[in-house]
């Protein structure tokens, strides 16, 4: 019953000298999952000279190289790309394959063998780990025989997209008598974010940069463009700044830690 007594360390890398990825102790019952950026995990269990228990288990999986398969990830697509190269090293014809929904069909050419379907279609199992979405599949195989398709695969290769739930999204308007700037947004998860007329919210503002009077009330929404409605948009942080280039130097906190 410590934290500082009994634990596990994760690192990304061959020894404790890289990034740690996590700690994990009694307090802790859910399922952790670390991935790597690498060929190596390094794995350190703690423990002291007081109190017996249990100990831990942990489960590993390993990536396909990059020569033989990928996933890319949008905020609406899942695009699972598998080498047929690969595939003739296993004894696995490209139109053995399929997803959780067998009615998902890939499109197959002369090297690669491709499915490519929106995140809540074809089986798409989504999940919260680790404060990620997590989105998951599996692609199978079953070899036809006289015609005949099993459905007892010994080919299992799990697919997945991990969307970061911190979307950071960019927004500037321009007092009157300031420098020019441009409205940008980034995220994980399509996010926007604009400017509106009134706290109505009915009519956007398109103009850019958008100029203002000096202490003219501005009116903003953030908007979490992925269409599920199991997820909820948070706002966490919102900072200004008269440098649309430094966020850290001069800023004036609007919201900070929600």
């Amino acid at each position: 019953r410590c934290c500082n007594c009994d634990y596990i360390t994760v690192y990304d890398g061959p020894s404790t000298g890289y990034l740690q990825l996590g700690k994990v102790c009694f307090n802790d019952t859910t399922h952790q999952v670390f991935h790597s950026s690498s060929r190596y995990l390094t794995v350190v269990f703690r423990s002291d000279y007081s109190g017996v228990s249990h100990g831990f288990k942990a489960l590993f999986t390993s990536s396909l190289t990059a020569d033989q398969g990928r996933v890319d990830c949008s905020s609406d697509n899942m695009v699972i790309v598998i080498q047929r190269s690969y595939l003739n090293s296993l004894g696995l014809s490209a139109n053995d394959l399929y997803v959780d929904d067998h009615v998902c069909r890939p499109s197959i050419s002369s090297t690669e063998v491709v499915f490519s379907f929106p995140l809540d279609s074809c089986g798409t199992i989504r999940e919260m780990m680790n404060g990620y979405v997590s989105y998951t599949n599996n692609v199978r195989a079953s070899q036809s025989q006289s015609g005949e398709i099993t459905r007892q695969s010994q080919f299992l290769l799990r697919v997945g997209c991990r969307m970061e739930p911190d979307t950071m999204v960019q927004i500037f308007y321009k007092a009157r008598e300031n420098i020019n700037a441009n409205i940008t947004g980034t995220g994980r998860f399509n996010a926007s974010i604009a400017f509106y007329t009134s706290s109505s919210f009915y009519y956007k503002i398109y103009d850019s940069p958008y100029e203002v009077n000096l202490n003219q009330l501005l009116y903003v929404q953030v908007e979490l463009n992925r269409h599920d409605y199991s997820l909820d948009l948070f706002l966490d942080t919102c900072v200004a700044s008269p440098n649309p280039n430094d966020f850290k130097d001069r800023t004036y906190d609007l919201l900070r830690n929600g």
